[in-house]
């Protein structure tokens, strides 16, 4: 992986990782409201993973082959999130987010990787 590919994986993969663990966070809190509250809550959610599919989008654009392919897992838990979350399945959504939170990290310690290997770390 060359240098620019190694700082963008890191970069793409902490930031989706922060965006993930935040979105998990939502979903437990949602989960425990009830009537008009829930419903305010999930325009929220809808606009979260909108904006994290977005992300994943650029990220993909940005970074090689195996990043993509962990990045496609992330929006494959991303889709189900979404899914989840229309059925009302709140805890299977909020496994779906930690399966998009390991994608992410891998992504992540790709680039870690390779900024190692070009001694900036």
């Amino acid at each position: 992986m060359d240098a620019r590919c190694s700082v963008l994986a890191f970069q793409h993969g902490e930031k989706l990782k922060s965006e993930f663990m935040l979105l998990s966070h939502l979903l437990t809190t949602c989960s425990a409201l009830k009537g008009e509250q829930r419903v305010g809550a999930r325009v929220t959610l809808d606009q979260c993973i909108n904006t994290i599919g977005f992300d994943i989008l650029q990220a993909s654009r940005d970074c090689g082959e195996d990043e993509r392919r962990e990045f496609e897992r992330a929006r494959t838990s991303l889709d189900q999130i979404s899914i989840y979350v229309d059925r009302g399945e709140m805890e299977q959504a909020i496994e779906q987010a930690g399966h998009a939170i390991s994608a992410a990290t891998t992504v992540a310690s790709y680039g870690w990787q390779g900024l190692v290997q070009h001694g900036y770390l």
